[in-house]
């Protein structure tokens, strides 16, 4: 049997524009939440299992050897992710993205 569940609760991450000028890509990401997780957590575990290098600051990571970077913007009920990668091949930067995708959607609630 198969359930469609509109309300999925892993879908709690929307792309909202993809942009490639030359050797970098830009991804504009928006997250609709009742509290905000730990962006920095979910994003730079994620980055240490694919073995990329990162910096954490508040409200930003950056990659090691100005591969690119990850920020947030917090309001009140919606979180605004920027991902920008560079220096990587066209496959290699949609599986990077795709991996951040997948956490950012999937990450377990902190209890």
């Amino acid at each position: 049997m198969i359930r469609l569940r509109i309300f999925h609760p892993g879908r709690r991450l929307w792309r909202l524009r993809l942009r490639h000028d030359g050797e970098t890509s830009m991804e504009t990401w928006i997250s609709f939440r009742l509290a905000p997780p730990n962006w920095e957590k979910i994003f730079s575990s994620t980055l240490d299992l694919i073995w990329l290098p990162n910096t954490s600051q508040p409200g930003r990571i950056l990659l090691s050897d100005q591969h690119g970077f990850i920020t947030w913007h917090e309001s009140r009920w919606m979180t605004k992710i920027r991902v920008s990668l560079k220096g990587f091949s066209a496959p290699k930067k949609s599986l990077i993205a795709a991996a951040l995708v997948k956490a950012a959607r999937f990450h377990l609630e902190e209890e």
